[in-house]
């Protein structure tokens, strides 16, 4: 049995109804109540023309009609345009103007012939529908330590922010990472992993070692160039911390006391070998050791000239001329 029974519009019993109605308006009916009620996803199926004897202008004002129904719904969903050949020259054109006009993806398909492959990507392109909850970004650690006041993050999280601004949708996550690459801090971008059930992404981005080792250089004030340069200036640095930490306390003790002593290490005490001295009838064995320590003494220094020029009016001007130096150049006094 068809929609139509004797040439009349069959009519049918439904759960919504009490009386009979033709079974069009039912089918049509129960499709929009599983759309709004049931389903959390959806697929509109229309055609090229190319399936049936139909011509494809008489598909177009209902393809409209429940286009327009199931973007007020709000729920993802994708068009599907049944055809005979998916890859025919004006399959291709009825999908970019589909895509242009509804802004919903469309995947051209001969719906008797579908692969699993075809399948996974129907599904896959309805569950990249779904909206954003979530983008995570995985910076290099280095970034963290900066202050969010410095150029380079403050440049890094307006480029992030302009990126992702009009993304709404997980479809919409992988053009917005390919943008990131246009900007010339950021080396690459690449989607690590897409929850399309969450709505939530991970991306990283890898930024160039040129803008590592600058950052290092303008912080410590070092040439730090490349990976060879940054080991051998490390080793420096961890030695010049060893020498510190051991006149570190007494540098302390010369603030706050006036007088600090450097203590020798093991490694710089030596130790005579020990000898058995006599005390009238009394023996005894005799240690003996010896190590350089530092004495740091705080003192202020004061020192004084008092040239004599010639005149009072000379001597002013020297005067003057020695404050505005003094005021521009203090090094230069």
């Amino acid at each position: 049995l068809g929609h139509l029974e004797n040439d009349v519009p069959r009519m049918v019993d439904t759960p919504w109804f009490e009386e009979k109605i033709p079974f069009g308006e039912a089918a049509e009916i129960g499709t929009k109540k599983v759309i709004t009620e049931h389903s959390t996803i959806g697929l509109v199926v229309t055609t090229d023309g190319s399936i049936t004897d139909i011509a494809r202008s008489e598909y177009e004002e209902a393809e409209e009609r429940v286009i327009t129904e199931m973007k007020n719904t709000g729920k993802p969903f994708a068009i599907l345009l049944n055809c005979i050949d998916p890859t025919q020259e004006e399959t291709l054109a009825i999908r970019e103007m589909l895509g242009e006009k509804y802004g919903v993806p469309v995947l051209p398909v001969n719906c008797s012939s579908m692969s699993q492959e075809d399948i996974n990507d129907i599904m896959q392109t309805v569950l990249y529908e779904f909206p954003i909850c979530e983008i995570g970004i995985n910076i290099p650690s280095w970034m963290v330590s900066l202050d969010y006041n410095e150029a380079l993050k403050a440049s890094l999280t307006d480029a992030i922010r302009d990126s992702f601004e009009s993304a709404s949708k997980v479809r919409h996550i992988n053009k917005c990472v390919e943008a990131l690459e246009n900007y010339p801090f950021i080396k690459k971008a690449t989607v690590s992993s897409i929850n399309a059930g969450s709505g939530c992404s991970l991306v990283e981005l890898q930024l160039p070692d040129e803008l590592f080792y600058q950052i290092l250089s303008d912080r410590s004030g070092l040439d730090i160039t490349d990976d060879k340069a940054l080991v051998s200036m490390i080793k420096d640095l961890g030695r010049i911390k060893r020498e510190h930490e051991r006149i570190e306390y007494a540098l302390r003790e010369v603030e706050l006391k006036g007088y600090g002593i450097v203590m020798p290490t093991i490694e710089e005490m030596h130790l005579e070998e020990p000898q058995i001295v006599k005390q009238g009838n009394r023996f005894g064995v005799r240690l003996r050791a010896h190590a350089p320590s530092i004495h740091m003494i705080k003192a202020d220094i004061e020192t004084e000239i008092a040239p004599f020029v010639g005149t009072e009016k000379q001597s002013e001007e020297l005067v003057n001329y020695i404050l505005n130096e003094f005021e521009g150049n203090p090094q230069s006094i």
